[in-house]
């Protein structure tokens, strides 16, 4: 970021918002990791659903819990 011929006051207050724009970055980038963890979660409990409903079903006995 170029912030040459800018007064001192202004160039602290840059500074200040830039490495404020940077945690929040990172803090959002953290919250979107979590999210894809909890997605891929989710999905592999539904897969291993699956997996358990077949087999009882292949038993008899089967119960439907789709939404």
């Amino acid at each position: 970021m170029a912030i040459s011929g800018v007064g001192s006051n202004a160039r602290t207050e840059l500074l200040r918002y830039q490495r404020r724009l940077d945690a929040d970055t990172a803090a959002r980038d953290t919250a979107a990791r979590a999210v894809d963890q909890d997605n891929d979660a989710i999905a592999r409990a539904q897969k291993a659903a699956r997996r358990e409903l077949q087999s009882r079903g292949n038993k008899g006995g089967l119960v439907d819990v789709t939404v």
